[in-house]
């Protein structure tokens, strides 16, 4: 499991979580003796802001946007409308792990960016 901290400026601190469950289950033979094991994983993502959860997603056997897997990697998307940052026109996120604030991992400064008229 991975536990994240984001401070967002202007709209406080969140709580990212991010897990793989790993799953087996064993196939069974028309005689009823077991054949084998298919392996699988589901994601599971949470955003949580002032103890309140904001959103969760699943991902197993149906694929979801904010959720991506590949080889070495667990990729997570967080719209930022979630953290309030549909409208400045510049925000400031830092990002810890678990030792927050002692650890800050990422900094950034976001602005708005419009490509078109549907964003």
């Amino acid at each position: 499991m991975m536990v994240m901290k984001i401070a967002v400026s202007g709209a406080g601190e969140f709580v990212l979580h991010a897990t793989a469950n790993i799953g087996d289950d064993a196939t069974f033979g028309s005689d009823g003796r077991a054949t084998g094991h298919r392996h699988s994983v589901a994601y599971w993502l949470m955003l949580e802001h002032a103890d309140r959860t904001i959103f969760q997603r699943g991902a197993g056997l149906n694929p979801d946007p904010l959720i991506r897997s590949g080889t070495n990697f667990l990729e997570v998307r967080v719209p930022l409308r979630t953290m309030g940052i549909a409208d400045s026109r510049q925000t400031k996120i830092a990002i810890g792990d678990a030792l927050w604030p002692k650890s800050a991992l990422f900094s950034m400064e976001t602005q708005l960016y419009r490509q078109g008229p549907y964003n």
